[in-house]
């Protein structure tokens, strides 16, 4: 039976506002109740610094002096340039005229001072809000349980994915485009930090270390993911003109390959490509080939569809199909190319046009001028940028990826294992005779987003996600490094954006990520990068191979990169939207679309990935 419980004021979320709020109204001598969706206080981040607002709110509510006997009071802030190597600037806390409480104050500490001075009973754990409604002035809250308050005040103070935010009709929160790594470290002795902000500035990169008290210290990472050049695509493109004896210069920002994913499905028409560039028997060596595609439902418990990669007698016929490790494909291409082909440490910072020409600007000074630009520096690239295209979009949905592998050989039968859930999608592929490669992909609700803070707990999240897969392939999930826990937001790039848009402009185009960057549900990401490298290689070689003259280059450049363009555009809007479609209904949360799933539509989604591998984009040559 339905729970009817009517409350004058509900603070949905017990985190820094919800209970100071809460607490504020009990000083006042209001009552209120805070409504939270955890079992227990959430604490995320570690610490944060409080500065002197903050330290006037907290003695506002009566529990400034609490938090003060358990942190240390900060004497200044000095911040370095990691990139000089010199002190840029120094401020005091204590001597300045303005004089500043600064402390850097455990999350966990600061809730419980908040939490531990409410009356009993103020926080509801296990109390999610799933619906709210109108009746009159009231407000009606629908909880997960059934339970159903009647409210005068309504105060949100749900996080940075309010269901109260959204139904005030706020928009999701925007992302920078920037991440953030945190972390805390506790000695059994004192440490000898001195109680400063210590603060340090880099390449597309800020950091900061700071001590919360005399054994524990509290640090920070915030970056920009940098563009990459000597990824699948531009090095497949490189060494595709290098077989057709065009000479490139590939530029990467890093100082090595980067490698990033662990593992991707390689199909049928990724290998035609490695073949046409030189490398499939390379990969083939190192990788086993799978038999089929096995998909089970974690709703049912029941396969839902089976299909053969070797003796499929449907149209599609046989497949050849593997799990590649990233970094070996990445060292097989790079390992072709001529010495000197790929510049590492060099990241571009501006694109200029001189004419005809463009000029690349690099951070260490170097000033490239060249004939053709070609982006392949994946989702956030510079080039595509140029070309006008927007950022790619987030799909709402994230991603996690691992491998690993055993000091023997496993017994786990050559087969992608693929697993639908409600709300999530799985599979394990192994690539070798030792090792597996995993993934994880779902649409977080509120309380899961929080998990990014904690490489363990979502990992323990993933494995109670995955409790009825079976036990050997749920060891090699168990067996992965906590470092690989790092949800990774899925972007996509629109399909209207490459039919209204600039693939290729003069004489620059890109092509990979920075072309068609899409959900992984189809697997053909990295495939589709490598056929970009193929009929890129071909239409340019077309040109620098018979040495026109030097009147007649450019046009020819400007016209093999609209072939590019013509010969890439529709298949990658196919690609995006069919990816973007299948994992709608792969990772749906939807019952009824689950049922449709795993009965009515099991094995046409499984076909569909053969038939998207089915493709000729022709030879090399």
């Amino acid at each position: 039976m339905e729970t009817v419980i009517e409350e004058d004021i509900v603070i949905v979320g017990a985190g820094i506002a919800g209970l100071t709020t809460s607490l504020g109204l009990h000083r006042l001598g209001v009552r209120s109740l805070v409504l939270e969706s955890w079992d227990s206080l959430r604490v995320s981040g570690f610490a944060l610094t409080i500065w002197e607002n903050a330290w006037k709110a907290l003695d506002a509510v009566g529990v400034g002096d609490i938090l003060r006997h358990q942190h240390q009071q900060l004497h200044g802030n000095v911040t370095t340039s990691l990139i000089t190597g010199q002190q840029t600037s120094t401020t005091s806390f204590k001597n300045n005229k303005g004089k500043h409480e600064v402390r850097c104050v455990r999350r966990r500490l600061l809730l419980e001072a908040l939490a531990n001075e409410l009356p009993s009973g103020t926080i509801s754990y296990l109390s999610k809000v799933v619906a709210i409604e109108e009746s009159g002035f009231f407000k009606i809250l629908h909880l997960a349980d059934g339970t159903t308050i009647k409210i005068k005040v309504l105060i949100g103070c749900d996080g940075v994915n309010s269901m109260v935010a959204k139904w005030l009709s706020f928009k999701e929160a925007s992302y920078t485009g920037r991440y953030a790594t945190r972390g805390y470290v506790e000695l059994n002795k004192n440490h000898e930090i001195k109680p400063m902000f210590m603060q340090y500035f880099g390449k597309g990169f800020r950091a900061g270390a700071i001590p919360c008290d005399e054994k524990g210290v509290y640090w920070f990472f915030t970056w920009t993911p940098t563009s990459k050049g000597a990824g699948i695509a531009g090095l497949t493109t490189s060494l595709g003109l290098h077989r057709l004896g065009v000479k490139s210069l590939v530029l990467e920002s890093w100082d090595s390959l980067r490698v990033s994913g662990f593992a991707l499905t390689l199909w049928e028409n990724a290998w035609k490509a490695l073949d046409a560039v030189g490398v499939g028997d390379i990969l083939r060596h190192q990788h086993l080939q799978l038999h089929g595609i096995v998909t089970t439902s974690l709703v049912t418990g029941q396969q839902t569809s089976t299909i053969s990669f070797k003796d499929n007698k449907e149209k599609h016929g046989a497949h050849e199909v593997r799990g590649v490790r990233r970094r070996l494909l990445l060292e097989a291409l790079a390992n072709e190319l001529p010495s000197g082909t790929i510049r590492y440490l060099s990241k571009v910072v501006a694109i200029e046009e001189s004419g005809f020409f463009k000029i690349l600007h690099l951070t260490d000074g170097t000033t490239i001028k060249t004939k053709v630009l070609i982006g392949c520096d994946g989702v956030n690239s510079m080039v595509a940028k140029w070309l006008s295209f927007k950022e790619a979009s987030y799909t709402g949905r994230y991603a996690i990826r691992g491998y690993a592998e055993l000091n023997t050989t496993h017994e786990i039968e050559p087969i992608f294992m693929q697993y639908f859930g409600k709300g999530f999608r799985a599979g394990a592929i192994p690539c070798n005779d030792k090792g597996v490669y995993w993934f994880f992909t779902w649409t977080p609700i509120n309380q899961d987003k929080e998990l990014a803070q904690d490489p363990a707990e979502l990992k323990q999240y993933v494995l109670s996600k995955l409790e009825m897969i079976p036990s050997d392939v749920r060891y090699f999930i168990e067996k992965t490094e906590l470092h690989a826990f790092q949800p990774t937001p899925l972007r996509y790039r629109h399909p209207w954006e490459l039919i209204m848009g600039n693939i290729s402009k003069s004489n620059v185009c890109v092509a990979g990520d920075a072309l068609h960057s899409m959900p992984p549900d189809l697997g053909e990401g990295g495939c589709c990068a490598l056929e970009d490298g193929v009929v890129l290689a071909r239409c340019l070689g077309e040109v620098f191979s018979k040495k026109p003259k030097k009147e007649e280059i450019y046009k020819r450049i400007e016209e093999s990169l609209k072939k590019y363009a013509k010969e890439r555009r529709w298949r990658c809007i196919d690609l995006i939207t069919t990816s973007y479609i299948v994992g709608f209904i792969m990772q749906s949360g939807s019952k009824s679309v689950n049922f449709i799933r795993d009965t009515i539509l099991a094995t046409f989604l499984t076909v569909l990935l053969l038939k998207k591998s089915d493709f000729d984009y022709g030879q090399l040559k």
